[in-house]
């Protein structure tokens, strides 16, 4: 923290604490994950989240081989639920947050109903009884940038705000103290139970699901809508072909009954590593760390995350050679994704 750190980051480091505590109290009466659940706390984030970024360097091959998703948890305050994360979560996270309760009602039911009421009007036609609220693209300053950025790694940001968002007054000052935690933002420590059971929920099932809960569609629906007037057009719409065949032949095998961990081994090994096929080294120099194609970061969107930000940057600066090649490596990312969406579906329907 740059001071007291009392919402930022006291509030996520005692959710963490609390979630560890639980699973270990688990752990005592001889339960087990299916999948290893890691809990970790990066020191130096405000100075350049310095010690998630060493980690994530050092431990790069394992990391890839080894971790499904990541996720991150810098504060919570009485409010609303205000998720960010690749779109292939999405329905994870919403699975979750139906299940979690929050003030007489559910998370899910508070998230979907602010959301709604930030929607525009001319949004909202045709989606009243259908609206499903979205993951915001992860942008910087939190410790999922490394992950996700130059790993990439699935990952989500999961945090409750209140009505002012992120300025609440206190942040990055002396008074965010824990006298402000226990009278201001969560007084009686109920949106800290709300949070652990968000975070507790969301890793027990990642880690015992027979069939990792990634899935591609939403994923697909944003890539088409945020690529409908380029030359990419079309390889997004059949990567959204090959999304829905892919997460219908998921369904239906799950439904059957038959799926086991030792069967759906290599479907889950395709489904987490697929978010790594939409990163390359061929970034410019002065951002080629930032490995992922789609989603990551630019200085000038601050905290918010900048869909394509390679492109982004080559368009801001007005270089079209540096256009050109984002374009290819954008259109190269899709093609593999849409291989990978293939493959992924030959081996749910062999299930």
């Amino acid at each position: 923290a740059w001071t007291f750190g009392g919402v930022d980051p006291g509030t996520g480091t005692a959710s963490l604490l609390e979630v560890a505590r639980v699973l270990g109290t688990m752990a005592k009466t001889g339960w087990r994950p299916a999948r290893s659940i890691a809990l970790a706390f990066w020191d130096a984030e405000e100075f350049g989240l310095i010690g998630s970024t060493e980690y994530a360097e050092q431990l790069r091959r394992q990391l890839q081989q080894q971790l499904i998703m990541y996720v991150n948890t810098d504060m919570y305050m009485k409010g609303r639920l205000d998720p960010g994360g690749v779109p292939s979560l999405r329905d994870f996270v919403i699975d979750v947050a139906r299940d979690v309760p929050q003030d007489s009602s559910t998370v899910l039911a508070l998230w979907r109903r602010s959301a709604w009421e930030r929607t525009s009007p001319a949004q909202r036609i045709g989606l009243a009884g259908e609206f499903v609220p979205a993951l915001k693209n992860l942008g910087s300053g939190a410790d999922f940038v490394p992950f996700q950025d130059h790993l990439g790694i699935p990952s989500l940001s999961m945090e409750f705000i209140g009505a002012n968002g992120y300025g609440f007054g206190t942040y990055h000052s002396n008074y965010d103290s824990r006298a402000y935690v226990e009278r201001i933002a969560d007084p009686g420590f109920a949106q800290g139970v709300t949070m652990v059971g968000m975070l507790g929920t969301l890793a027990l099932r990642m880690a015992n699901a027979e069939v990792v809960p990634f899935r591609f569609t939403p994923y697909a629906q944003a890539l088409v809508a945020a690529l409908d007037t380029t030359p990419h057009r079309q390889r997004a719409r059949n990567a959204l072909v090959q999304a829905r065949l892919l997460d219908s032949a998921v369904t239906r095998a799950l439904a059957r009954g038959t799926v086991t961990a030792a069967r759906a081994r290599s479907l889950n090994d395709r489904l987490a590593r697929l978010e790594q096929h939409l990163t390359d080294d061929a970034g410019h120099v002065d951002s080629k760390w930032y490995r992922h194609v789609f989603y990551g970061w630019n200085i000038y969107s601050l905290y918010d995350g900048q869909p394509f930000p390679g492109l982004a940057e080559a368009q801001r600066l007005r270089d079209d050679a540096r256009v050109t090649r984002e374009m290819a490596r954008i259109g190269g990312a899709l093609d593999r994704m849409i291989v990978e969406l293939r493959a992924a579906r030959a081996l749910a329907l062999a299930l």
